[in-house]
């Protein structure tokens, strides 16, 4: 054996010592390190004072209404479906959304923009499993979100109970018969956001760009229901009304704003609760979980076939 294939194996065998002595990254810590990324992210203090400011605001603007104030006193359970469902929680669930979108297309784009990534993978992480992390982390975001939207709208409801009747007694009333209605509207809007983060994700990744990324999952719901309105009203005159209606519901937007009125549709007053197509119930969960499924199998997908940068 000559000495230049003996100085190949000596390289050869040290490159194998150290891929073994590498210390292998565990998941759990990926999401972990992923989740303190995402609250270090500037934009994501930003969108949450702008969420927390916006829910307060609208909350004691509406409870200072006379409306809202004989109406607390009168019937406590029509003003929580008239004010805190379809005003008060539609407020923070357009907030939320937005803040999902922002807080994904910055924690995926950077690591693009930045290159880090390249990093991270060179250090014997897999591509799907890097992904995987990503969105644990941010699906762990959307569920603290949530549970800080519990105790926000929670808290401005006590305040507003007790300013306008001077006693808790109507909040009896609301936990003992909306408690469970509550709890349904919260799981919709931390699966509102969950899907939000697999079209941000799926548009970022696709453009490997923090821009694009930002700028397409910010335009998707406006062009979406742009979109259905105008196949509404170009389709109507050739189609019935009702094959009209069910193609415009395949649009991702339209469905997501129909999920919440399934339970309280009976109980609406706000037009801006009101739903046009009665849609809802599974068949809106299904088109949604399809939109989902595809988000989440585009992203895959791109991320095991391309490069990186």
């Amino acid at each position: 054996m000559n000495r230049n294939a003996i100085k190949t194996n000596v390289r050869a065998n040290d490159a194998g010592s150290a891929m073994k002595m590498q210390p292998r990254v565990h998941f759990f810590s990926m999401v972990r390190a992923d989740l303190v990324k995402i609250m270090w992210l500037r934009s994501t203090w930003v969108m949450l004072f702008l969420l927390i400011s916006g829910a307060a605001f609208v909350s004691l603007i509406n409870a200072t209404g006379v409306g809202a104030h004989q109406m607390l006193q009168q019937d406590p359970v029509q003003y929580v479906y008239t004010y805190e469902l379809s005003e008060n929680l539609l407020i923070f669930r357009v907030l939320s959304g937005f803040l999902v979108l922002l807080v994904t297309a910055f924690a995926i784009g950077l690591e693009y923009q930045q290159g880090t990534m390249r990093v991270i993978l060179g250090r014997g992480v897999g591509r799907v499993r890097f992904l995987f992390s990503k969105m644990s982390a941010l699906f762990l975001f959307a569920l603290l979100v949530t549970l800080g939207g519990v105790l926000l709208n929670g808290c401005l409801l006590v305040v507003n109970v007790g300013a306008d009747t001077g006693s808790l007694n109507a909040l009896g009333v609301i936990l003992s018969r909306c408690l469970g209605l509550l709890g349904q509207y919260y799981l919709y809007l931390l699966f509102n956001m969950w899907v939000s983060i697999l079209l941000a994700m799926a548009l970022t990744i696709l453009g490997r760009s923090l821009t694009f990324g930002l700028s397409a999952a910010l335009l998707w719901f406006p062009v979406d229901n742009i979109l259905s309105n105008v196949l509404v009203i170009s389709l109507r005159t050739f189609l019935p009304v009702d094959l009209t209606q069910k193609l415009s519901n395949a649009f991702l937007g339209p469905e997501l704003n129909a999920l919440p009125l399934v339970a309280i549709s009976t109980h609406i007053v706000s037009q801006s609760m009101a739903n046009p197509f009665n849609i809802g119930g599974w068949p809106t969960i299904a088109i949604i979980l399809v939109y989902a499924l595809a988000f989440l199998s585009l992203s895959v997908t791109l991320m095991r076939r391309r490069d990186v940068l």
